[in-house]
């Protein structure tokens, strides 16, 4: 993403999950390095005049805000949590206005002070780190690897080859320490999030499968073995707006 604000250039490096709040009259382009697939992109454009007063009032416990009210900073950003916090404010946001029940005005302002006070949050946390033993540091290499390119199929042996290790002691180390085989942990991730998609968004099934580059009864597999449910079945059962009165049939 590169944008200007007040004189000022930013570079940023824009993953899955990132968040950006982008100060007004700043010129922007995003663009991100998972173009082979699809990406989904979920945003809102509201004026920040009516929030100013009740978020000026809490600055001091948000450093960024004061930068980001005088116009000093082009943008806030932020790694959205673990739970999909942030993305599951969005797609609420998104009904609102779809189905437009009564006062969603109301309700659409308040998703929007949620949504600040969950970034200023989330861009004021401090990340700590440490120094990994060995074998930690050899499954975090592969726990990183497996998320990275869950949309593919990858094999134990690239994985030793890019640490430079045997597959059979990656293996065993992976084993002893995850409980699953690497190949076992890589289905389970992916049906992981597959679920979260199925459960609280509305993608369609034909773009869920666009997204991996395995076959539709590959994933079905894989999904039933986990779950007991089909994928179809799976988000009849519990999506979100399953028998939720506020959504039509």
């Amino acid at each position: 993403m590169t944008g200007r604000s007040g004189g000022q250039n930013i570079k940023a490096d824009i993953d899955e999950g990132d968040i950006i709040l982008i100060n007004r009259n700043s010129a922007y382009r995003i663009s991100s390095s998972l173009a082979d697939r699809q990406i989904s992109l979920y945003f809102c454009v509201f004026d920040p005049d009516e929030l100013y007063c009740p978020f000026r009032n809490i600055s001091s416990q948000f450093k960024e805000l004061n930068y980001f009210f005088d116009f000093k900073a082009a943008c806030i950003i932020a790694h959205d949590t673990n739970h999909k916090d942030f993305r599951n404010i969005m797609v609420r946001m998104i009904d609102e206005y779809t189905y437009m029940q009564p006062r969603h005005e109301i309700a659409v302002k308040a998703y929007i002070i949620n949504l600040l006070i969950y970034l200023f949050r989330l861009s004021s946390k401090k990340v700590r780190t440490r120094t990994p033993d060995n074998k930690n540091h050899v499954i975090g290499h592969m726990y990183n690897y497996a998320h990275k390119n869950i949309h593919r199929k990858i094999s134990l042996g690239e994985v030793a080859e890019l640490l430079h290790m045997s597959p059979q002691y990656i293996c065993k180390v992976f084993k002893d320490n995850v409980g699953m085989t690497f190949v076992e942990y890589c289905n389970h991730i992916r049906v992981e999030k597959i679920k979260d998609w199925l459960e609280n968004t509305d993608r369609p099934l034909y773009i869920i499968y666009s997204d991996f580059e395995f076959s539709h009864r590959y994933l079905n597999r894989i999904f039933k073995e986990q779950t007991g449910y089909s994928m179809k079945e799976y988000k009849s059962r519990f999506n979100y707006k399953s028998n939720n009165p506020l959504y039509p049939k």
